[in-house]
């Protein structure tokens, strides 16, 4: 009967180690006005589910991120801004997946939104930090990120990176 009980106890403890890591997103502090608005706009959102190979990769690599959550001064003006991933419903089959990107433009939010159907556990955010080194595949050249950016990334596959100009975001094929 204890043996029973330590597989048991065991298993919730895994299973909830697990889902702790996937949902540390939402213990980020997430403004609240991206919260009202999220929850304004897509009721019922959740953030979507992540693959075991990306999760590992963050932990193992101790990337200070997370898959469905960025923050970074994404427009340059010295303010805080986030860009976040998510299911549109709890059924993660069915569910429309949406990249946004807020700016905090003097006290308000800005919502972009990047992408609207990332339907798939390996498609995640990642946050290119202001002076670091990128590659346009489509016009075959370097170049160094101005601002902070956003990559929308498909796991092992290609990714994007989204550049702030001229008061929107532009796409640019930064891996393949």
């Amino acid at each position: 009967m204890n043996k029973k009980y330590f597989f048991i106890i065991t298993g919730i403890i895994l299973v909830s180690a697990y889902f702790n890591y996937q949902a540390k997103a939402t213990s980020f502090a997430i403004p609240q006005k991206v919260l009202d608005y999220l929850n304004k706009k897509n009721k019922g959102w959740v953030f979507p589910n992540t693959s075991k190979q990306v999760l590992d990769y963050f932990k193992k690599n101790k990337i200070k991120m997370y898959p469905n959550y960025i923050t970074g001064d994404f427009n340059g003006d010295g303010v805080l801004d986030c860009a976040i991933q998510i299911a549109t419903s709890k059924s993660q089959v069915t569910a429309r997946h949406i990249a946004i990107t807020f700016l905090d433009q003097k006290g308000k939010i800005k919502p972009f939104i990047l992408e609207n159907n990332l339907n798939s556990p390996y498609i995640y955010l990642w946050r290119y930090k202001k002076g670091e080194k990128g590659y346009d595949f489509v016009a075959q050249k370097k170049f160094e990120y101005k601002n902070d950016s956003i990559g929308v990334m498909n796991w092992g596959e290609s990714g994007r990176s989204y550049i702030y100009e001229e008061g929107k975001f532009k796409m640019f094929e930064t891996s393949d």
